[in-house]
């Protein structure tokens, strides 16, 4: 299969996962981390302020879509940031 996406792109440099996927999984994990010990009242913003970052990034993606499967995982990134960002808006509130 990887060698079938390779004959329609550039194959991906090493140097781009480990400056961005590396950093973008690790900061995905740290959120989740955060949100179980953080306090509610800064990891509400947190998680809002991240996933609107995330949500650009894959606006992005979707705008370089060229085939159906990434226009289906570019809108589930979105529904998926949407969530996020909806959620940490709605957590109830809490002591600080």
């Amino acid at each position: 299969m990887a060698s079938l996406l390779q004959e329609i792109a550039a194959p991906v440099d090493n140097n781009l996962l480990l400056f961005v996927a590396v950093p973008l999984a690790v900061i995905q994990a740290l959120m989740i981390v955060f949100s179980l010990v953080g306090k509610t009242k800064w990891m509400r913003w947190v998680n809002i302020i991240f996933a609107l970052v995330f949500l650009l990034f894959n606006v992005g993606f979707l705008a370089e879509a060229q085939f159906g499967w990434e226009y289906l995982l570019g809108a589930g990134y979105l529904l998926f940031n949407g969530l996020v960002v909806w959620y940490a808006w709605n957590w109830p509130k809490q002591g600080a």
